[in-house]
């Protein structure tokens, strides 16, 4: 996912059947829970989201774009 300055889907949840990686490439993200509990990600910092938790992006870099790269365990 390329980002600037912009949360992916427009602040929408996300939510996987999967356990997921989420790794910032570059940039800086925030991520927000459906429990409003929030996860500050730069870049080379990275988070395992368990399945079925939602999340969002409400918070990424603006200066230049925001890499995150999310990997599912299937």
């Amino acid at each position: 996912m390329i980002l600037n300055g912009e949360p992916a889907s427009g602040g929408a949840w996300i939510s996987s059947m999967f356990d997921e990686m989420i790794v910032v490439v570059k940039g800086y993200a925030e991520i927000m829970y459906d429990d409003m509990s929030v996860d500050a990600l730069s870049e080379g910092n990275y988070i395992t989201i368990t399945a079925g938790k939602r999340y969002r992006f409400v918070v990424v870099s603006e200066e230049s774009p925001c890499v995150i790269l999310s990997l599912r365990k299937m």
